[in-house]
């Protein structure tokens, strides 16, 4: 179902508790709910085992941390997702993380 479809073909990259979030959504509207222990990822938590600056802070605010001007409201979800992207793609530029740890054994739920 829908559930399935959302999380098979790609890594869902998540910043904190985003899992419960999608867990109560899937309740409230009937959908299947998706495999949490495949694909999903907690960059909140892999940011802080790298001891990366700024990996304290909610989505909202990574963008403003990395001097981003962006337009919108701190958990708006579009807003937040703009705010992820620059610092992913910084923390892999830099070497912080590296695209490798998308493809270990590791899951979602071993971040928390």
């Amino acid at each position: 179902m829908l559930g399935s479809a959302f999380s098979r073909h790609a890594a869902l990259l998540l910043l904190g508790n985003d899992k419960h979030i999608l867990i109560d959504n899937c309740l409230l509207n009937g959908v299947q709910m998706p495999n949490f222990s495949a694909h999903f990822y907690n960059l909140h938590g892999m940011a802080r085992e790298a001891k990366i600056d700024g990996a304290h802070l909610c989505s909202g605010e990574l963008a403003s941390h990395l001097g981003v001007g962006l337009h919108g409201h701190i958990h708006n979800a579009l807003y937040d997702v703009r705010s992820i992207a620059p610092a992913l793609n910084q923390w892999m530029q830099k070497g912080l993380l590296k695209p490798s740890l998308f493809h270990t054994k590791k899951t979602f739920i071993n971040y928390y």
